[in-house]
């Protein structure tokens, strides 16, 4: 008898969780009064809990800079650098080119870009690395400067679908 208890109990509250309607007030259902084993009642609240409300499950990035990375114009020097050396256009490594939002986004340098814009925008970024290019944001002007011109290639299809648009 009691088994067929427990069983209503469980359908009740399911039918209550899909609901959405499970409650702490809900454990006042599991009582002797009601003709349940209040053990096994509490054997099955936690239960309850975890199926509502899970474990977040978080995935680690692995490609994340350490915090506080960003605040150093340094790494912003080094990283400028280091992108215009793995596209293999040839720069001053002391005074590397600020590229423009399109580029950045093209790239995928997400978190350059985060840092340009935190450290003031890429003008104030230029002046604190000592007066360095900036690549016009309009990509008609940036077109026209070398280090653009020489990561045309790369950016081939980029370039062509914007052409095809305007002609």
């Amino acid at each position: 008898m009691w088994r067929s208890t427990i069983n209503q109990i469980k359908q009740s509250v399911f039918l209550f969780m899909i609901g959405g309607l499970m409650t702490a007030d809900m454990a006042g259902c599991f009582s002797r009064s009601r003709g349940t084993n209040t053990s096994e009642a509490q054997g099955i609240l936690p239960l309850l809990y975890t199926y509502q409300n899970p474990p977040q499950k978080r995935r680690k990035p692995t490609d994340r800079r350490p915090k506080f990375y960003w605040q150093s114009i340094d790494n912003v020097r080094l990283e400028l650098a280091s992108f215009w050396v793995e596209c293999g256009v040839h720069v001053d490594q002391s005074l590397p080119p600020i590229p423009n939002e399109k580029i950045l986004n093209f790239f995928g340098l997400n978190g350059l870009r985060w840092a340009i814009a935190q450290l003031g925008g890429r003008e104030n970024v230029a002046r604190q690395l000592g007066g360095v290019l900036v690549i016009p944001g309009k990509w008609e002007e940036a077109k026209e400067l070398d280090e653009v011109k020489r990561l045309l290639p790369y950016m081939a299809n980029y370039t062509t679908n914007d052409d095809k648009e305007k002609g």
